[in-house]
């Protein structure tokens, strides 16, 4: 479950996070998670949860710390697309970039946010999981 989170997290770092259709005949901005730099951390994170859960499935033991460092990657992964989510419904933000929002329905959330949060929840939970496991 942690190494399909950490894949996800990874996958949704590069695809788009953001639509912006401005509806006045200029073309639709889409950011990704690179384009904002926040998805340079989302990509870290993911790489870190996959090497923590495949040293854990092949045997290699880990410090308690370390098992523990697959939910923090999950909950930084959440809080980091949260964050740019509430960013992004900030329709304030994009007349000063040059673009004229009509309204909030021109801003639409892309997939990589949607593919983050499933990623960091699997994350999370993997991690709760494998905890309770070594207890």
């Amino acid at each position: 479950m942690t190494i399909l989170g950490g894949l996800l997290i990874v996958l949704g770092s590069f695809l788009p996070w953001l639509t912006v259709d401005p509806n006045w005949g200029l073309p639709t901005l889409t950011y990704n998670g690179m384009e904002r730099r926040d998805g340079i951390i989302t990509f870290i994170l993911g790489v870190v949860a996959i090497v923590i859960a495949v040293r854990q499935l092949i045997g290699i033991r880990l410090p308690a710390v370390l098992q523990r460092s697959s939910i923090a990657t999950g909950v930084i992964a959440g809080i980091v697309v949260i964050y740019d989510y509430l960013d992004f419904m900030d329709v304030d933000l994009f007349p000063r970039r040059g673009y004229a929002v009509i309204h909030e329905h021109s801003v639409s959330v892309g997939s990589g946010t949607w593919i983050l949060i499933v990623g960091a929840i699997l994350v999370i939970v993997g991690g709760v999981l494998l905890r309770g496991s070594k207890s």
